[in-house]
């Protein structure tokens, strides 16, 4: 088995706030012939590293708590979720996704804004950090709820996404309406189920169905 590592490390996602780090184990496809106990596979591994103010904000808000990490995920999730890096047609904003964080400009103010999901000792969150001017705010884009399970057997089939700026048809059935996004949304449900699409506006996310 080898080891390749892909890093987007450039002088810009350094002085944003965020490394995205995939560690791709493959197994040798030689190894497999020989072994027919070997399967080859490619495994996810990432990073999510905050800016100061960010994790300062983060801290104040909840000490204890932290970002889910590879191992908190099903293994078919890690192997189907799409790992992106928006690089192009973005205005100084470099977005993000991964299965507990994504980056983006939710509030339009043209600086990165982060939404996580985690937990602390005995809740599951999800957290929206947003810009404000040279501070940041924290809020919950949904309740947290109570968990019990120890933190090393927890595992979550909740995913977040990233939706850059674009036109979104109306589905009557969702009962909702033609959505023309001016800022970056993201997309929050089961990793392979039911999601749906929040949207800042006025101070406050708005979600809308995007599949049941």
């Amino acid at each position: 088995m080898f080891t390749s590592e892909k890093r987007f490390l450039t002088e810009k996602t350094i002085k944003l706030f965020f490394v995205l780090s995939l560690s791709l184990f493959i197994a040798q496809l030689g190894q497999a012939e020989d072994n027919d106990n070997v399967t080859p596979r490619i495994d996810f591994e990432y990073k999510v590293i905050l800016s100061t103010g960010m994790e300062l904000a983060l801290k104040e808000h909840d000490p204890e708590f932290h970002v889910f990490e590879a191992n908190n995920y099903y293994p078919l999730v890690r192997k189907v979720y799409q790992y992106k890096v928006f690089w192009f047609d973005r205005a100084g904003v470099i977005g993000y996704q991964t299965p507990p964080a994504v980056i983006g400009d939710f509030n339009g103010d043209l600086k990165p804004d982060a939404v996580l999901i985690g937990r602390n000792k005995t809740h599951a969150k999800k957290i929206a950090i947003l810009s404000d001017g040279d501070k940041y705010l924290v809020t919950e884009f949904v309740a947290s709820y109570p968990i019990s399970t120890a933190t090393k057997d927890f595992r979550v089939d909740m995913c977040l996404g990233l939706t850059p700026p674009e036109k979104i048809k109306a589905e009557p059935a969702y009962d909702r309406p033609e959505i023309d996004l001016k800022t970056d949304a993201f997309t929050y449900g089961g990793c392979e189920g039911p999601h749906g699409i929040y949207i800042y506006h006025k101070g406050k996310f708005i979600d809308y169905a995007l599949s049941d």
